[in-house]
């Protein structure tokens, strides 16, 4: 089978959704499984060690990494992470793709001093580019909707 053929079959959203949940189960070895339960959502665990970036929650294909216990719980968050999960397994590597140069052009124009949004007065630099991510956006718009 050539390269590119097989480059192209791991890149359409079902096949990659499965290599980017491989990613998170692999995450366990640096975070730890405090504990874990598998969802219509997900697998969910609890990290025994600290999250890369410090965030509540973390979501990897279909793995989503909560910070603390009782975190797995709370409704919004398991909501805005499961829309993570969503829009990787219908977007498949566009999705990532996407979210990591949206931030780096944000977190550009945050540093040139160029943002033109409204800053919450506890966000950093990180934090003021990550909120503009358009998968973010999306996400945080759900979360703020559920009731």
């Amino acid at each position: 089978m050539d390269l590119t053929l097989i480059l192209l079959i791991a890149l359409l959203p079902p096949v990659f959704f499965l290599l980017h949940s491989l990613v998170g189960l692999l995450l366990t070895i640096p975070y730890g499984c405090k504990s874990w339960k598998l969802t219509t959502r997900g697998l969910h665990i609890v990290a025994s060690r600290r999250i890369w970036f410090g965030p509540s929650a973390q979501t990897h294909g279909g793995v989503i990494f909560f910070q603390h216990d009782g975190a797995q719980d709370y409704e919004p968050l398991v909501r805005h992470e499961f829309t993570h999960v969503q829009q990787c397994l219908l977007f498949g590597a566009i999705y990532p793709a996407t979210y990591i140069l949206s931030f780096a052009f944000f977190y550009l124009i945050v540093k040139l001093k160029l943002d033109w949004w409204e800053r919450n007065s506890y966000d950093d630099d990180v934090w003021h580019a990550y909120r503009m991510i358009p998968w973010e956006r999306w996400a945080y718009h759900v979360q703020k909707n559920v009731r």
